[in-house]
């Protein structure tokens, strides 16, 4: 059967000058160019058919994506990652496609969302008053706020697309799977002597980053071990924890140690197996100067040493700290000291220059009108996953949201040495599983309508 289609002038001349573009650009640009939009045009087009493949791809990109620096900045790099562009496209695809299905179009609110939006407009009014002082670049200043913004688009992304409760429990499956990968990769790294870090780091990589992120894995790994109890699904966590505590502990990095103990607050608190957390958390205590690395001791041990053995550096009870701990409590000293000069909306974004310390640094770029909508994010978050916690009796989801409530604490005594809250290889998992803690009651609330 012969299917004819009847096209008009108009219509032929459009295709016929598209078909003309694309060969031009074809032709022009050069092939890596061309292969990249290529394999834009594929991604989009996987997008919008199947949504949730592109969250896939996504959770696998978030931490074996290749960093390329475009630029240099006095606060800091300027990267771009090839899930940078992936979160372009996912949510380009999102909006053609609520605007095409009706059904798709309400944007669905968490508690979290007015927090978001008031600590972005702070962030985004500072850096716009620092453009007028002449203390933030133009282009440096609104593209960290949209690397900041960025990670909210993985929060609304997920709320928006998870549906059902099984894809929810893929996603935390396949998160977990893609964290015993980088802890692989870690360990490959351990014979070498250097301190370990996470996949395409670059040349120095930066050990205190994997310790952030395996707060995140360790927390949601060990809420689902406790709350599921012991069973042959449950007891395949227990490789991935003592693989993650091992690669901690290789990291060397007494930031992500302060925030392991914090992470532990939650699960002492909310835990139904609380004696059974502390009786192990004293047996690994007690262990740890026999199990040990000997580069994690002597870790431990060379931060703080008996005054003169370090030569001009801060004190701490009469005892010197090591070099790299007396950059970071100079570095707060200073930092306060410039703060008092813009007290209000502070420097800017990347306005302040380099600052090692989440807290300090959103005081510096933001003042304290910036810091206190930040805490209250943060307040917001913890307040959310706490009342969640209580109200639901899935084991499952109560392991999520125990997990993500000692996750949000390990990763604020970890951001006291780094700025945890912007790393994107920590931040795009967090927030992820925060879209996923969010979307449940989502879920639950319209299949309780549906019922009704």
């Amino acid at each position: 059967m012969n299917v004819s289609v009847d096209l008009s002038f108009q219509s032929r001349l459009i295709l016929t000058c598209l078909s003309l573009g694309a060969a031009l650009l074809i032709i022009l640009l050069p092939p890596s160019f061309t292969l990249i939009a290529f394999l834009a045009l594929v991604i989009a087009v996987i997008c919008f058919i199947y949504p949730q493949v592109a969250l896939y791809i996504l959770i696998v990109s978030m931490l074996f994506s290749p960093e390329v620096m475009v630029g240099q900045t006095a606060a800091r790099e300027v990267t771009f990652r090839m899930d940078d562009l992936l979160l372009i496209i996912i949510a380009i695809t999102w909006l053609v496609r609520a605007a095409i299905y009706k059904e798709l179009a309400v944007f669905r609110l968490t508690p979290l969302h007015t927090p978001i939006a008031l600590y972005m407009s702070a962030s985004l009014l500072a850096t716009l008053i620092g453009m007028v002082m002449g203390k933030v670049g133009v282009a440096t200043g609104l593209f960290f706020n949209l690397k900041i913004f960025e990670y909210f688009i993985v929060f609304f992304m997920v709320v928006n697309y998870v549906r059902e409760e099984k894809e929810i429990k893929t996603f935390v499956i396949l998160i977990l799977l893609v964290a015993l990968m980088v802890n692989l990769y870690a360990l490959y790294q351990v014979p070498s002597g250097a301190r370990v870090t996470a996949p395409f780091e670059g040349e120095f990589g930066e050990p205190n980053t994997l310790g952030g992120y395996l707060i995140l894995i360790i927390s949601v790994a060990l809420a689902l071990f406790l709350l599921r109890g012991f069973g042959p699904r449950t007891n395949l966590l227990i490789p991935l924890l003592v693989l993650s505590g091992a690669i901690l502990m290789f990291t060397q990095s007494r930031g992500s140690w302060i925030g392991l103990i914090l992470m532990s607050a939650p699960f002492m608190l909310l835990s139904p197996k609380r004696v059974f957390f502390i009786s192990g958390a004293i047996f690994l205590i007690l262990a740890l100067p026999y199990i040990a690395p000997k580069s994690t001791k002597e870790r431990f041990a060379g931060t703080f040493r008996p005054e003169p053995f370090y030569e001009r550096t801060e004190r701490f009870m009469g005892m010197g700290l090591d070099p790299s701990a007396s950059e970071r409590v100079a570095s707060y000293k200073q930092g306060f000291e410039k703060w008092k000069k813009h007290p209000i909306l502070g420097y800017g974004v990347t306005g302040a220059g380099f600052i090692d310390g989440q807290f300090l640094r959103v005081l510096l770029e933001t003042g304290i009108i910036g810091l206190a909508l930040f805490l209250f994010l943060l307040w917001r978050m913890a307040l959310f996953l706490w009342n969640t916690y209580w109200s639901v009796d899935d084991p499952f989801f109560k392991a999520l949201y125990l997990g993500m409530l000692g996750a949000l604490a390990g990763l604020i005594g970890h951001s006291i040495s780094a700025s945890s809250f912007i790393v994107v290889r920590i931040m795009e998992p967090f927030w992820f599983l925060m879209g996923l803690a969010a979307a449940y009651p989502l879920i639950r609330g319209e299949l309780t309508s549906a019922e009704e």
